[in-house]
């Protein structure tokens, strides 16, 4: 995890995230998931792979926003692991 900065999972695309280190020397990762409700998430570890993903259909969301700053796109982060 130390070098996971400089994979090519860990680009500066979106959705923002951060990579904690915690005490016990285990990592958290967060990641900004703005419009996505917990089922629509999926988090998986595949390959020596951390995925995470989203996904949604936004054109059936039948709501009318005067702004909206936020991406309405589906997403998928990876991140290689390292031993």
């Amino acid at each position: 995890m130390d070098r996971i900065l400089a994979s090519d999972g860990a680009s500066t695309a979106r959705p923002h995230f951060k990579i904690e280190k915690t005490p016990d020397d285990t990592y958290r990762v967060f990641i900004a998931v703005a419009r996505f409700s917990a089922d629509e998430n999926s988090v998986e570890v595949k390959e020596n792979a951390l995925i995470i993903a989203a996904g949604k259909n936004f054109a059936n969301e039948g709501k009318i926003y005067l702004y909206c700053s936020i991406a309405n796109r589906n997403f998928e982060k990876r991140f290689q692991l390292v031993p």
